[in-house]
């Protein structure tokens, strides 16, 4: 499935990065796993970003920096620095975790750092916790596991495999896996899979270490975010938990494909859409009405699906005036050609060109769906959307549509909201 993570791409330019870009960081996707604490080190000026998001996220008791100098990595002795400060921490931290996660920066790539020696270090002196290394290495952005991809490998790579369990999927469990919040439990998918019996999980659901092992217990794992293909392909090697990826949507045709291919892993009937699309098509009629004269924008952070996004939205008689992506999936280039076809008028714009942008000027009455679509048009009426995390399937239809009308009455302080949101700027 390698071709799911295929982009187009905007050509090469300087980048811009505007107040309003961002979206979860890797340290925020890290602290979905309960009972863990992470150490990051690096150089002071590495460091500095994070340290500002920790504070913003406000989950500065959760992590720690270790600063290095220039005499630490000259004279190699930085490995025993790192070791000689999270065994000093440890004991003063005010509840003990289960995980200890450390953090290399870009730097660590270039020095060849043991980290195994490292871990064993750390687990003579504390046998009872479990020591793991991640990388916050930017460098490797455009690598076949960059930052985003790596976490989550190395996050469901703490599934142990349960040594009860007779057969993999034996137990009645399916897990989501790439989303950062659990899909609502009203959404028809979560439903559904309920009344056939299916436990539904998601990381972020769970207290404790010991809980988040159930995850090891699935019978099918969803993917529904192309970053977290990778993932689940190393759980069905080493776990045997078969996945489906389904990804979020805004297309009949996909929405229905995917229910089906979970139906059929599951050997269980699919849903009755009749309901919900008769309920689509009158809540459509009614934002259709209530946004006349409110052109609406995308930007490529609150979906991964922009021009798929806007062709739903445009059917629907809403329109449409730009989308903003500096790249996108190939998949979605079928949704781009149509929805340029149906009104060419409509613009792409790469957000980190500066050049492409022109003068930033406020746009009357526009709609923003996201906080970067919204800092480059003006937007006073914002969907404050990330990653499509706000519902799945007919659901996400219904709620965007919903959302659309609510929005146009009730204007944001974008700058605020921006900052109340924790995402990554």
């Amino acid at each position: 499935m390698s071709h799911e993570l295929d982009v187009t791409v905007m050509p090469a330019c300087l980048t811009y990065m505007t107040p309003a870009r961002g979206g979860w960081s890797v340290v925020r996707r890290a602290l979905l796993l309960p009972e863990s604490y992470l150490f990051f080190i690096g150089m002071p000026a590495c460091m500095r970003h994070i340290i500002l998001s920790s504070l913003e996220l406000g989950v500065q008791d959760r992590l720690s920096f270790i600063a290095l100098n220039d005499a630490n990595l000259a004279t190699g002795g930085y490995e025993d620095t790192v070791v000689e400060e999270i065994a000093n921490a440890i004991p003063r931290l005010g509840t003990k975790p289960r995980v200890v996660r450390m953090f290399f920066t870009c730097m660590d790539d270039l020095l060849g750092t043991d980290h195994a020696s490292i871990i064993d270090r750390l687990h003579e002196q504390f046998p009872e916790l479990i020591f793991t290394v991640s990388h916050m290495n930017p460098i490797r952005a455009d690598s076949p596991v960059p930052p985003p991809i790596a976490i989550l490998c190395d996050l469901f790579g703490l599934l142990e495999k349960p040594a009860d369990m007779a057969e993999p999927g034996s137990e009645k469990r399916v897990n989501f896996i790439a989303n950062n919040i659990a899909v609502p439990r009203e959404d028809l998918i979560c439903r559904w899979l309920a009344d056939h019996g299916y436990a539904v999980q998601h990381i972020a659901e769970f207290k404790t270490f010991d809980e988040f092992q159930r995850m090891a217990r699935a019978s099918l794992n969803i993917v529904v975010q192309p970053l977290g293909l990778r993932a689940a392909g190393e759980m069905e090697k080493r776990l045997g938990i078969p996945f489906r990826y389904c990804p979020y949507s805004y297309a009949e045709t996909e929405i229905e494909a995917n229910f089906k291919k979970i139906a059929e892993a599951l050997a269980i009937d699919p849903p009755d859409f009749g309901e919900i699309r008769a309920r689509i098509a009158s809540e459509a009629k009614e934002t259709a009405v209530k946004l006349a004269g409110f052109p609406v924008v995308i930007d490529y952070a609150a979906t991964y699906r922009p021009f798929s996004m806007a062709l739903f939205l445009q059917r629907s008689g809403i329109a449409i005036r730009e989308i903003y992506a500096s790249e996108w999936l190939t998949s979605e280039d079928t949704a781009r050609e149509a929805l340029l076809a149906a009104d060419p008028t409509i613009k792409i714009i790469d957000p980190s060109a500066p050049a492409r942008i022109g003068d930033r000027k406020a746009v009357p009455n526009v709609v923003a769906i996201g906080f970067e679509a919204a800092y480059l048009t003006g937007a006073r009426f914002v969907l404050p959307y990330c990653a499509d995390e706000f519902a799945y399937g007919y659901d996400a239809q219904l709620r965007l549509l919903r959302d659309l009308r609510d929005a146009v009455d009730a204007p944001i302080d974008l700058e605020r909201a921006v900052k109340e949101s924790g995402y990554t700027v």
